[in-house]
């Protein structure tokens, strides 16, 4: 039961860090822009932005609409 619990407060810890973690919080206005920019159309103004791993801000990838490329 100590090592469930011990393990548990480590995930929970994880969980805070990444919460409260600056690099979610500039990823979360980058995304929320995106949204506000594509809103109303099928693909949007910029197209798609996804990521590859929602951790990682090195794996953001865009794909712009032919005739804006």
């Amino acid at each position: 039961v100590d090592d469930l619990r011990t393990n548990l407060t480590t995930i929970n810890d994880a969980t805070k860090e990444v919460k409260e973690s600056l690099k979610r919080q500039i990823m979360q206005t980058i995304l929320t822009l995106g949204n506000a920019l594509n809103q109303g159309t099928a693909r949007g103004i910029l197209g798609r932005c996804f990521y590859a791993s929602p951790l990682s801000s090195t794996n953001l990838k865009h794909k712009v609409k032919s005739e804006f490329e």
